[in-house]
C-alpha cells in the first residue's frame, strides 16, 4: 500500500486479501482511516461461499469477524469515499493445519503399545 499523497493508480483499487496455504484463518478485523465513507471487508471460503461481511465506520471504525469455516479471502471494494482505501492494520487470527501421514500415526501407536506391554511384564 503506498503511503503520503495518494497515487491516481490506486484510485479505486480493490483490496484482496488471500490466506496462505496450510494456515486456516479464522478472525480477520481492521481499522478504516478513511474520513469520507465505511469500509467494508466481505469474507470467503475456499469454494467462493460468501461468509459475510463487516463494515468499519468513517475514519477510526473498526470492523472484525471470526468465522467456524476457514476464511480462505476477504474482499474490500476500492469505491469508498475517494476511492482511496484508507485502511490502517489488519488484524488476523489463525491456526496451522498440520496434518500427520496415517503411518505416523500408525507408528505411534505402535510405540505406545509396545511401552504398556513391556511395563506391564516388568511389573509382574
Amino acid at each position: 500500500m503506498p503511503s503520503g499523497t495518494p497515487d491516481p493508480a490506486y484510485q479505486s483499487a480493490e483490496i484482496v486479501i488471500n490466506a496462505l496455504a496450510g494456515m486456516n484463518l479464522t478472525a480477520f478485523g481492521f481499522w478504516n482511516g478513511d474520513p469520507q465513507g465505511n469500509m467494508v471487508a466481505e469474507a470467503f471460503d475456499a469454494i467462493g461461499n460468501s461468509l459475510g461481511q463487516v463494515s468499519a465506520a468513517t475514519s477510526g471504525g473498526f470492523a472484525g469477524f471470526v468465522s467456524d469455516v476457514a476464511i480462505a479471502r476477504i474482499h474490500m471494494e476500492g469505491t469508498t469515499g475517494d476511492g482511496y482505501n484508507h485502511v490502517d492494520d489488519f488484524e488476523t487470527a489463525s491456526n496451522d493445519i498440520q496434518q500427520i501421514a496415517e503411518p505416523g500415526i500408525a507408528a505411534l501407536f505402535g510405540l505406545g503399545l509396545f511401552s504398556i506391554v513391556v511395563r506391564c511384564r516388568r511389573a509382574i
